[in-house]
């Protein structure tokens, strides 16, 4: 049965007034603003609609990614914002204009604003914050902006490169039946055959570390990656260290040159004692980890890396 004139007007002011309600809530929750009273509203809300914590979390990145750009001397092209603000609300409004029940529909709305703040950020982001990035500071590239790995990925990164190591580590006596590569000498050849080009490695050796083994292996993401299981010399506690290198394929951004400490989503999924190095140089990506911080900064110095600078 259709709603009258005046009934549909009623209900279409209530369900504006909800969503500038649910909207104003949410982005006070990106923004830590919350007081005591809107902490337990938020939880209400997020009982009844929990796709809304993406919201949030969306909200929150854009909001790191915002405040790493370097400040502009210039405003954003004329009119972006207000297009970008106007998707978001014209998403909210479809959302509320279909008062369903329904789970699944409820979801599929869930979605359909998430993807128009995607495309909302993107225009942003591409047409004006990246467009300073690239012109006002033409010097500093795209990959500077932001340090961070997508979450899915970070996780299985972290936990592949953690969970290979802690086996060499438990079978040490194995890792040379386990690898068909066992020579420094022929690693260049490896590295050129898996990917494509051959850092200089010959540097390791140099600072004292043993190889174990070394060959293909399949870190997460779409380059493919080489990996070495080193033994690092008396002096640095004779400790196992693992380095993989993965061709650079941009999934991952953060600024090149420099070592970042990797954390892992899910610490207790991984020994404790582990770390895990990254950086990015030359159209490759270096994971390093060991439980040894001593023998980490050996290979680190011996690869002319930075030293951890930050984390990501």
């Amino acid at each position: 049965m259709s709603l009258g004139t005046e009934q549909g007007d009623h209900e279409c002011g209530r369900l504006a007034e909800a969503a500038s309600s649910r909207s104003g809530l949410l982005r006070a929750a990106a923004d830590g603003e919350l007081s005591a009273a809107d902490e337990a509203a938020l939880q209400r809300h997020l009982r009844n609609s929990p796709d809304d914590a993406l919201v949030i979390e969306f909200e929150r990145g854009l909001r790191r990614a915002v405040a790493s750009m370097p400040e502009a001397s210039e405003p954003l092209p004329k009119g972006l914002a207000e297009r970008t603000h106007r998707t978001i609300e014209q998403a909210v409004r479809s959302e509320s204009s279909e008062n369903s029940t329904n789970g699944e529909r409820a979801r599929a709305r869930g979605g359909r604003v998430m993807v128009a703040m995607s495309v909302a950020a993107a225009v942003m982001l591409s047409g004006g914050l990246w467009y300073f990035a690239g012109h006002v500071f033409p010097q500093r590239p795209a990959a500077m902006v932001r340090q961070d790995i997508p979450m899915p990925l970070r996780e299985a990164i972290t936990t592949f490169v953690a969970t290979y190591h802690q086996e060499c580590e438990i079978h040490a006596d194995l890792v040379p039946q386990w690898y068909r590569i066992t020579s420094m000498n022929q690693v260049p050849a490896g590295l050129e055959r898996v990917l494509g080009q051959a850092p200089d490695v010959s540097t390791i050796q140099s600072a004292g570390f043993t190889l174990l083994g070394a060959g293909p292996c399949a870190v997460p993401g779409r380059g493919r990656s080489f990996r070495l299981v080193l033994r690092a010399p008396a002096s640095l506690n004779g400790s196992m260290v693992s380095v993989h290198i993965q061709q650079d394929t941009g999934d991952l951004s953060f600024e090149p040159g420099r070592t970042f400490l990797l954390e892992p989503t899910k610490p207790d999924a991984i020994d404790a004692a582990s770390k895990i190095y990254v950086w990015h140089r030359d159209g490759l990506i270096y994971f390093l980890t060991s439980g040894s911080p001593e023998a980490m900064t050996g290979v680190v110095e011996a690869l002319g890396a930075e030293p951890p600078s930050g984390t990501i």
